[in-house]
């Protein structure tokens, strides 16, 4: 199951791709987070997804930490064990940890072992293990595909999916930053999870990005919420 979007295109090619799940969807998974549904909020919380990277998430958790958000990665496994340091940096600044799998195959296509291989993260070394957040596991699905394997391992280890409400593909070289820019200031609704990927090309180019975007939020009254009040509403 691959979550249904809603996608917008700007006729005047001012702003990316940009797409929305279906609320529908939303309810249909089970034990997953998407975002935060309250009148009253004026927050959205930022995600990062493919890394980490030693160009781009060292630059993103500094300005991270100078504006004083709080925000979650979902870091690959394999880059998780090449770059120690930086998961350690980013679980240290307080920011919430999560898996994208070993190495972001598609893990509908895998065979059992395999599988297993991708979505747990046993191959880690204990020192990153326990940077991972673990109450519950949190999980994103490469693609943010969902097949009933992941779903009943969810169930039996009680692993949580974190899924978006606003994706504008970053990732996409035809577009560029100021389309970006564009696409988040004018898209975003209060309570958005909000995914970015500081793993690809225009990782280094996130700070500048989120600054420009989040002087324009802060005009609107929006401001990036705290990622882990979304797992604990009490905090």
């Amino acid at each position: 199951m691959v979550p249904e979007m809603n996608e917008t295109r700007n006729p005047m090619n001012d702003r990316s791709r940009t797409s929305r799940p279906v609320k529908l969807i939303e309810k249909l998974i089970p034990n997953s987070l998407w975002g935060f549904r309250d009148v009253l909020s004026r927050e959205v919380y930022l995600t990062f997804d493919d890394g980490p990277s030693p160009d781009a998430t060292p630059k993103l958790l500094d300005f991270l930490k100078a504006n004083r958000i709080q925000a979650a990665f979902f870091f690959r496994g394999d880059r998780m064990i090449r770059h120690p340091e930086i998961v350690l940096k980013a679980f240290d600044d307080g920011h919430t940890i999560g898996y994208h799998g070993f190495s972001h195959k598609r893990w509908l296509l895998l065979k059992t072992k395999d599988y297993h291989r991708e979505i747990h993260p046993g191959r880690l070394p204990e020192e990153l293990k326990k940077c991972l957040h673990s109450s519950p596991r949190l999980l994103r699905p490469p693609y943010g595909i969902v097949d009933p394997f992941t779903l009943r391992y969810c169930l039996l280890t009680g692993a949580k999916l974190v899924f978006w409400r606003l994706i504008v593909y970053d990732w996409d070289q035809k577009y560029s930053d100021r389309q970006i820019i564009h696409s988040l200031q004018q898209q975003v609704v209060p309570g958005d999870i909000v995914v970015l990927h500081d793993g690809n090309h225009r990782g280094s180019a996130l700070p500048g990005i989120l600054e420009q975007t989040i002087k324009t939020w802060k005009t609107m009254g929006i401001q990036p919420g705290q990622f882990s009040t979304l797992l604990d509403p009490h905090q």
